[in-house]
């Protein structure tokens, strides 16, 4: 624990203290946060604990009862939503927040209002319980919608008798708080026999309520059946968190978080923390998947979860899947935030001339093959997607000359014109290589370029102009930066995009022409069958049983050639 006078400013762990503290006050503090901290530091108080699970405990009980204003995570003390049983001879469940001072249960909390009031749906859907107010029970002459849709059991006209009423009640109680055992088999058994009088959609909604709320307890089939994922990604001085919620092996529910940096000192430890505070908020499911490698200290804190690496190869398409959904999260973020009118207004006053539209280009490949240009384009309006182009080009790696092939696609496409402001990932060479496309073209218009300075860290970027046939380096107004970075990301992104979708391509291919008993026909089927590649590759060994013509041994052969771990 950092001091400053008598009281903590800053809580943190580390297997080797002494390697830890080094990087606080040996060298240059890694940025102006820091550096502030430390200059107010007094004292440095030290606990040691018997293992890193204890450590992690400690850290987080620490940071909530001191609340230290340098720690970033932990100490989050917003108002979570509860499901609510009002003190009433009928009482009623509604969503309310846990500081409210009302007399009543509270069972939860629950991440987000969306999914509190998806649990709320499936109690009423079981045990028909009522969600109106006092006021509305009390006036009521007849049932009202909630009795017509299976979703009450109109206690306000004697539908229920109380007795009848609280037996449902103290069900959905037991059965939000968690109690197994016999209690559980109940509602199995109570699942069935709706199913057996034919009442299939309350059947339904015991399955759902009871996998929703005591998923930890559910003797899964496999990994999968209950499980969540995070995935976290640092960006400039934001960390951005993605969970997936996976039942049965389908994605349920996805949530983000975004936490503000002002220093590198995280990375693996922020996330075991992160984790860590979350569960202890929020109920867990059997399994947890992490991108960590060492795994120990969270899994001797939180004895009750199975975690799992994020590293192993089945995993590969449930991470490739947090990030596309985090991409997407952080592009519409952008949208929300970014005053493209404004830049766009700063960006013509600083060029002093028209600007009709700009367009980046950044190319991606590798070691040669797959090699693919983006070309990506903002209008006035902001980012275009419809108008975002890929070139698949054959240059062997010669990035100089995918530049210059790229250009000369998008000059001969005739959807540029000499207000146009061309920005090329890259330094002083792929500018050049821009420009002999214009040269050779007889095309003018306004070509820039960004490139990581040589110290290759974000946010270190250099800029280039064409003047006067040579680039010149120059710097772009501060206001304009955080735009043209975006611009800029969004091809290296769709570049990416493309050069991966064509390796995946290639790969799939090529297994599928390997497997004997599989020829041009066949693998005709087998791709129209799934729609695509990836969804072969994603496909279970049951559903390629299922393609025409596709017996259980050449499933077998296509899977296995497919998951070779």
């Amino acid at each position: 624990m950092m001091m400053a006078k008598g009281r903590p400013i800053y809580i943190g762990k580390a297997k080797n203290l002494k390697n830890r503290l080094k990087q606080y006050f040996q060298g240059k503090a890694p940025s102006h946060r820091i550096s502030v901290m430390l200059s107010l530091v007094d004292d440095v108080q030290v606990t040691i604990t018997e293992n890193e699970a204890e450590a992690l405990i400690l850290e987080n009980s620490l940071i909530k009862k001191h609340q230290p204003s340098y720690n970033i995570l932990l100490k989050d003390d917003k108002t979570f939503p509860y499901l609510f049983f009002s003190e009433h001879d009928f009482p009623s469940l509604m969503v309310r927040k846990a500081k409210q001072a009302i007399p009543g249960r509270s069972f939860g909390p629950y991440p987000h209002q969306h999914q509190a009031k998806i649990s709320l749906d499936q109690v009423q859907r079981v045990f028909r319980i009522r969600n109106c107010s006092d006021h509305f029970f009390r006036n009521r002459s007849r049932p009202c919608i909630q009795f017509e849709i299976k979703r009450c059991s109109a206690p306000c006209v004697k539908m229920i008798t109380p007795s009848d009423y609280m037996k449902d009640i103290k069900a959905a109680k037991k059965l939000l708080g968690g109690q197994g055992g016999s209690f559980h088999q109940d509602m199995i058994h109570r699942m069935y026999a709706y199913a057996e009088e034919e009442e299939f959609e309350r059947a339904a909604a015991v399955r759902d309520l009871l996998q929703s709320v005591s998923g930890k307890k559910q003797n899964a089939r496999s990994v999968l059946s209950h499980a969540h994922l995070f995935y976290f990604e640092t960006v400039g001085s934001q960390i951005y968190v993605v969970r997936l919620e996976i039942m049965n092996e389908k994605v349920t529910y996805v949530d983000y978080d975004r936490i503000d940096i002002n220093d590198r000192l995280v990375g693996d430890a922020m996330a075991e923390s992160y984790v860590y505070d979350y569960y202890t908020k929020f109920t867990a499911p059997k399994h947890v998947l992490l991108p960590l490698d060492d795994l120990e200290g969270l899994q001797g804190a939180l004895s009750n979860i199975k975690f799992v690496a994020l590293n192993e190869k089945k995993h590969s398409v449930w991470l490739q899947l947090a990030k596309q959904n985090l991409n997407a999260h952080r592009q519409q973020l952008a949208d929300a935030a970014f005053q493209w009118t404004w830049f766009w207004s700063k960006l013509e006053s600083y060029l002093d001339q028209k600007v009709s539209q700009i367009i980046c280009i950044d190319i991606s490949h590798n070691q040669g093959q797959a090699t693919y240009a983006s070309c990506v384009v903002c209008l006035p309006s902001g980012m275009e997607k419809r108008q975002y182009r890929a070139y698949k080009l054959s240059t062997q790696g010669d990035d100089y000359l995918a530049i210059e092939q790229a250009m000369m696609k998008k000059i001969k496409s005739g959807s540029i014109d000499e207000h146009t402001l061309v920005l090329i990932d890259g330094g002083k060479g792929q500018l050049s290589s821009a420009y002999k496309a214009c040269s050779d073209s007889e095309f003018n218009c306004i070509l820039t370029s960004i490139a990581k300075g040589p110290e290759r860290i974000w946010g270190k970027e250099e800029f280039f102009r064409w003047i006067d046939n040579k680039a010149v380096q120059f710097k772009w107004p501060e206001e304009t930066l955080q735009y043209l970075l975006h611009i800029r990301d969004q091809a290296h992104q769709f570049a990416v995009t493309q050069h991966r979708r064509a390796l995946r391509k290639q790969s799939t291919q090529s297994i599928l022409n390997q497997i004997e008993g599989i020829g041009d026909a066949k693998k005709k089927v087998i791709l129209g069958f799934f729609g695509g590649l990836d969804q072969v590759r994603a496909a279970k060994l049951s559903e390629i049983e299922q393609v025409p013509g596709i017996g259980q041994a050449l499933a077998k052969k296509i899977y296995d050639a497919l998951h070779p771990e």
